[in-house]
């Protein structure tokens, strides 16, 4: 957990530093893929033959296996994502990292939009009292919600196919993003 809370304290940062002009990590919406190569620095392991994104692997202050994915449509930056493999015995330690996280991003972006567990389908919170239990059941998810002027970002811990997922999704505002493919729209 606290390699966790260093990762995520080393990435806000280096944003807030070094990468003032940056949306997500090193880059900005509408990026090229070629300059996302160019200027990042970790270990690439995208597939050869892939067009539409770029994955790298990183580890950071002990905690191994980050990966960061950046996504392209019509080669311009249009996602980017902290996939945080980190594994743990118990599902309260997941919970736990979320919530640090959370604190993490919040001092970088303030009070999240909203943030907290979202209860799947019909079940009521008294009917699985126990968190950790109700996640690994799919019964709640943890969702939190920032947004900047370019920027929104949701922070999801949630059960998928039997695995923990928990990631940071970065993606334009509707209005970034429509200025990006507004050009190409225009032209046919």
């Amino acid at each position: 957990m606290k390699s966790l809370l260093s990762l995520v304290a080393s990435l806000s940062i280096a944003a807030s530093t070094s990468l003032l002009a940056s949306d997500f990590s090193i880059a900005k919406w509408g990026d090229s893929k070629g300059s996302v190569i160019v200027k990042e620095e970790k270990s690439n392991i995208t597939p050869f033959d892939e067009d539409d994104y770029l994955i790298y692997k990183f580890d950071i202050m002990g905690m191994k296996d980050v990966r960061l994915v950046y996504q392209f449509r019509e080669n311009k930056l249009n996602l980017g994502v902290f996939i945080f493999k980190e594994t743990h015995e118990t599902a309260d330690h997941h919970i736990n990292d979320f919530q640090d996280v959370n604190l993490i991003v919040s001092k970088k972006y303030g009070d999240p939009m909203r943030t907290g567990p979202v209860w799947i389908q019909d079940v009521v919170p008294m009917d699985a009292p126990d968190l950790a239990d109700a996640l690994i059941k799919d019964k709640v998810y943890f969702q939190s919600v920032w947004q900047t002027p370019r920027t929104i970002i949701e922070h999801q811990l949630t059960m998928r196919n039997g695995e923990i997922i928990h990631q940071l999704v970065y993606k334009p505002t509707n209005d970034v993003l429509g200025s990006l493919f507004q050009e190409s729209s225009q032209m046919f």
